[in-house]
């Protein structure tokens, strides 16, 4: 399990069911568009600060295992290293906006 329902959970009681549901599904897409910039990202300074924006916006929404590699991204990264890194923030992208897109479509289910 890729998600920490527990923060999730905090959004809806704060925002409501579907007002996080509308909000994960930009997320997704905005996470989405980040890690295609970091993929092309033209230097070291410019990868580190989309793995940060990265971390912070996959921490808010519960995905740990998203931050977590965009984390090693922006402590680590280094010329030779970055493909590396983004390859696993995919994967661990993949999987994890996978359930987050389940669970808000179990929000506007219910």
């Amino acid at each position: 399990m890729a998600l920490n329902r527990m923060r999730l959970e905090a959004l809806v009681v704060y925002f409501g069911a579907a007002e996080t549901a509308g909000m994960i599904m930009r997320v997704i897409d905005g996470l989405g568009a980040r890690t295609a910039d970091l993929r092309v990202a033209a230097d070291v300074p410019a990868a580190r600060r989309l793995a940060h924006e990265i971390k912070g916006v996959a921490s808010m929404y519960g995905l740990d295992t998203v931050a977590e590699a965009a984390q090693a991204i922006e402590r680590g990264v280094a010329e030779t290293s970055l493909t590396d890194l983004v390859a696993a923030l995919d994967r661990s992208m993949g999987e994890a906006t996978r359930e987050l897109g389940a669970f808000a479509r179990g929000l506007t289910a219910a």
